[in-house]
């Protein structure tokens, strides 16, 4: 009996130890990092190979989030400077060849003049800013090297930063792109807004539809305009920042989808032939998308 209890005492001192002993939970914390309830996986970031920000990026719902100000000084130590702007949380990193704005909220930043999308959208998480690797990658020109198993990502730098976007862009497609999507859709979400300009493009991919935007725009072949405001002085006015950077990320690539070419709000169209006719594919906000 009394070496039962000589065993139970040694096993309850063996609970206790093995309970005090942090291993598992520092390990979960050099793994994760807790904000607001929500537990962020960390991801090791290299440049070039070489170790930069070690248990700093965060996986945000699949999208690796850097530190803003850490990133872009860890591309740029000498020449470049970020200032944060409290009042409308925005920052702004300088150069002598590229400026780059991120904005909280926002599910872009703006690099050289170019509105690079993601679906992540820019937070302050523990006091930082964080934006979407690939974006701010893309803005310094360099390529995304994944290794899973390390959970870690190497930043392949090309001496390149991004182009500007008044030589990327086609200034006439901007031009009448962004108003169009200003006259159809200036009080939607963005991603109503992406979606128009989305049709437009994809029409201009069509065969069925003339091959640039102006033309598509003013497109009255078949007895009346195909978008109402192009008849109308709404086509005329100064677009909205958030219609201007719907047309940029339309005009990056972005897509919703390949096959939206018609759109109409159903609640107000007078007109059924689209709803009577086409596929639906999407609502986004008030509007309809159809193929």
């Amino acid at each position: 009996m009394k070496r039962i209890r000589i065993i139970m005492s040694l096993l309850m001192l063996t609970v206790v130890f093995l309970s005090a002993v942090p291993i598992q939970t520092n390990a979960l914390r050099s793994d994760y990092v807790i904000y607001n309830n929500v537990r962020y996986p960390v991801v090791d970031l290299k440049l070039d190979g070489n170790i930069i920000l070690e248990k700093s990026a965060l996986l945000v719902d699949g999208v690796t989030m850097v530190p803003f100000r850490a990133i872009c000084n860890a591309f740029d130590q000498e020449n470049g400077s970020v200032t944060w702007y409290e009042k409308t949380s925005k920052a702004i990193y300088m150069s002598k060849y590229l400026k780059i704005t991120a904005v909280k909220g926002r599910n872009y930043i703006e690099a050289n003049g170019r509105c690079l999308y993601n679906t992540e959208e820019v937070k302050i998480i523990n006091n930082t800013m964080y934006v979407p690797i690939r974006s701010v990658a893309l803005a310094f020109g360099a390529k995304i090297e994944w290794d899973g198993q390390t959970r870690s990502a190497n930043l392949v730098t090309s001496g390149k930063v991004i182009l500007p976007g008044s030589s990327f862009y086609n200034q006439d497609d901007l031009y009448w792109l962004s108003r169009i999507i200003n006259a159809e859709s200036k009080y939607e979400p963005l991603l109503g807004k992406i979606a128009v300009a989305n049709v437009v493009l994809n029409r201009v991919d069509s065969a069925y539809f003339p091959n640039n935007v102006y033309d598509v725009v003013f497109d009255s072949r078949y007895g009346m305009v195909q978008f109402h405001p192009a008849e109308t002085p709404a086509i005329h006015e100064t677009p909205i920042e958030e219609a201007v950077a719907a047309a940029k990320i339309a005009l990056e690539g972005y897509r919703l989808s390949d096959e939206i070419l018609y759109f109409c709000n159903v609640k107000l169209s007078t007109n059924t032939w689209i709803i009577d006719n086409c596929k639906f594919q999407m609502q986004i906000g008030n509007h309809s998308f159809y193929s």
